[in-house]
């Protein structure tokens, strides 16, 4: 419900003119009596809007994204050279933001291919090129083994 300011203000000691007082404004189907249920009207919005403040913050915090890992990856990968293989947790946070970063520098560079030659699909053209950058030994190491991949992949088809 809303309602109107009922205060006079003086200015400069000027003279109040009687100014006609505003009752609250009604809505169709509703009367305001009083003043004391027009602020018990106004605390009850206050408390709902509280609610649903806290629920939708509740509900922010449910909807959070998991931040993905790759802990059992680099673990597995560790054990295939040696089954005694363990890794810490800061060691093991410090390869996940090193493999994340890499995977961001090439996809990034094989954006870069992409719109070079004016493109809106990714091809897999783009993604050796980007891994032709590299420094000289990790970009073969990293051709050699999507190639790899992809035999294994065509193969299994």
């Amino acid at each position: 419900k809303k309602v109107a300011p009922t205060e006079d203000v003086q200015m400069d000691d000027a003279p109040v003119a009687d100014a006609p007082v505003e009752a609250p404004v009604e809505t169709p189907g509703e009367t305001v009596e009083s003043t004391a249920d027009v602020n018990m009207a106004v605390e009850q919005a206050l408390e709902g809007a509280e609610k649903n403040i806290t629920q939708d913050k509740k509900n922010k915090l449910k909807r959070r994204k998991k931040q993905q890992h790759l802990k059992t990856y680099i673990r597995s990968i560790g054990q295939l050279n040696n089954p005694d293989f363990t890794i810490d947790g800061d060691a093991c946070n410090t390869v996940n933001s090193f493999a994340y970063d890499m995977c961001h520098m090439l996809l990034q560079s094989a954006l870069n291919f992409m719109r070079h030659d004016k493109r809106q699909t990714l091809k897999a053209v783009d993604i050796r090129s980007a891994l032709g950058s590299l420094p000289e030994g990790l970009a073969k190491h990293s051709m050699a083994m999507s190639r790899e991949a992809l035999k294994k992949f065509q193969s299994s088809a």
